[in-house]
């Protein structure tokens, strides 16, 4: 269907991957491509290829995307179970972010699945990806995909939603653990015959809830599948034999793993406390599971009279820093930057709060959490791997204990109010100076606290782990919001992190940028940062 380059850009000194494609002869379809490539240009996640530009020249259109120096699926398939779920997981995020802003990716599948240099997922062309659910008879690529992974329902040309690509992540699934297709014949027609008419046979080689997991992603019926492509996956991974990494997380309590299989959500809420709100994904509202019973009562120390920004549980400490009021410009107007950052716009913060001078530690965790901690340096490197509900356990825990203080995430204005500490640009120091990121941190976390502090004491603002804030994603929000102590909006289906990660370089290592997923997902370099 074309053919793709790799480019330079002079102006912003990167290289790119161009894809050319012939779309002489029909206007119509040709209007429908620049449609949805420019709104799968809006999709910013880092476990999906950029789309930087779309460009009409004649008969040709040119897709400009990030250039990823990896392989796909297609060339290098993983090595054993836990690569392949790792490989899933990262996949079914990725997909389920572009579904809550209505893209559908239609053709999933080895080829566009690309694992980039530092063994992470990356999406690929979301640039012919679907945008909204139109009629059949408006798409001009109606029955658009790949004979072998495509839904029923694409194949009969019919209304597609996100459940369309988890199909088609089941079948790949089943590939990746099975070494062989669901459905498979020698043509088309008696492929499509297949998928519309018959059932899968029974996965050989995996558990029963894997293979329960995977036919019911491959159900006919897309009322009869997941509510998302990560309840997929965790259904998958509900009895997985935990690694040594993972174990400490499955000690929160196996009732979440069990709420989250089911693809609901584990809403936390401490008596003193309004009902917890009804929670939206995927456009369709459903309400949060019961509060659980508050948890024991922590020992603490009281804190010291002389020292109100200390604080020690279990002897070990947790130090926070005053933030006052005030206010600043928050979000970016430069165009490099995402849209998701403009406009840029003043904001006021009322009341003065407290914020941990670094992230949550692993120690900290399990002090609170009442788990055994690593040893040695080990327990001072950020405490990552862990969603956003997952937080919401922790400080529910810290809360109970009742010690006069209130323990949330801050908001997105307070996060990036404290990370500028005054400063207007986009960082607040040098980079190698105040953060572990792409390029200096090995691709491996460090301790918490040895990089250069921001004004106000904090640490690590940049880099090292994302850190989850409160608020759910908007992307029109910041035209809009209130000009003082912003929330972010009522409802939504992401909530938002921000700073980057050891992992993360180049223009995502700014105080304005933006970055979310699902409030279930968890991210090897994603931790948190506690406000009070």
């Amino acid at each position: 269907m074309g053919v793709v380059y790799r480019a330079f850009d002079p102006q912003l000194e990167r290289e790119v991957a161009i894809k050319s494609m012939l779309v002489e002869g029909d206007e119509a379809a040709t209007q429908q491509f620049f449609r949805e490539a420019q709104a799968a240009a809006r999709l910013n996640h880092p476990g999906i290829v950029a789309v930087h530009d779309v460009i009409r020249d004649g008969s040709s259109a040119y897709i400009v995307m990030e250039l990823i120096r990896g392989v796909s699926l297609e060339q290098n398939v993983p090595s054993g179970k836990p690569a392949a779920l790792r490989i899933l997981r990262e996949a079914a995020a990725a997909l389920d972010f572009a579904h809550a802003l209505g893209v559908v990716h239609r053709d999933i599948k080895p080829g566009n699945i690309l694992i980039d240099e530092t063994g992470h997922v990356k999406v690929a062309d979301f640039g012919i990806a679907k945008v909204g659910n139109k009629q059949a008879a408006n798409d001009p690529e109606q029955t658009s995909g790949t004979a072998g992974y495509m839904s029923p329902e694409q194949i009969r040309g019919e209304l597609l939603d996100g459940r369309a690509d988890q199909f088609s992540l089941a079948v790949l699934a089943y590939k990746l653990l099975c070494g062989k297709l669901p459905f498979d014949a020698p043509n088309w027609v008696a492929i499509t015959f297949k998928i519309l008419k018959e059932e899968p046979a029974q996965p050989v080689g995996l558990s029963k809830e894997e293979g329960a997991a995977i036919l019911k992603g491959l159900s006919k019926q897309a009322a009869d599948r997941f509510p998302s492509c990560i309840a997929l996956v965790e259904a998958m991974t509900l009895r997985e034999k935990p690694s040594e990494s993972s174990r400490r997380y499955l000690g929160v309590g196996i009732v979440a793993a069990l709420l989250l299989a089911l693809g609901g959500f584990w809403a936390y809420q401490s008596a003193s406390q309004a009902p917890a709100p009804v929670i939206v994904i995927q456009n369709q509202k459903v309400d949060p599971a019961p509060a659980v019973t508050a948890p024991a009562v922590l020992e603490s120390k009281p804190v010291p009279k002389a020292d109100p920004h200390h604080m020690e549980i279990g002897g070990v400490p947790f130090e926070f820093a005053p933030i006052p009021a005030g206010q600043f410009k928050m979000g970016s107007d430069d165009p490099q930057d995402t849209g998701d950052e403009r406009p840029a716009h003043m904001v006021t913060l009322s009341k003065a709060f407290q914020l941990g001078k670094t992230e949550v530690t692993r120690k900290q965790w399990e002090a609170v959490m009442g788990g055994k901690a690593p040893d040695g340096t080990a327990a001072d490197l950020p405490m990552t791997n862990v969603s956003f509900e997952q937080v919401q356990a922790f400080l529910n825990k810290l809360n109970s204990r009742g010690d006069g203080f209130r323990y949330r995430l801050p908001s997105e204005a307070e996060w990036e109010y404290a990370a500028r500490a005054g400063t207007k640009g986009p960082l607040y120091g040098k980079m190698d100076e105040i953060g572990w990121h792409g390029d200096n941190s090995g691709k491996a976390p460090h301790p918490v606290g040895r990089k250069e502090p921001n004004a106000w004491g904090l640490n690590d603002m940049i880099g090292n782990a994302w850190e989850w804030v409160a608020d759910w994603h908007g992307a029109e929000y910041y035209a809009s919001s209130p000009a003082a102590d912003p929330k972010g909006p009522p409802n939504g289906t992401i909530k938002m992190f921000r700073g980057g990660s050891y992992l993360a370089g180049g223009m995502i290592l700014r105080v304005s940028y933006r970055q979310g997923a699902a409030p279930t997902e968890r991210g090897e370099d994603i931790g948190f940062r506690l406000a009070r």
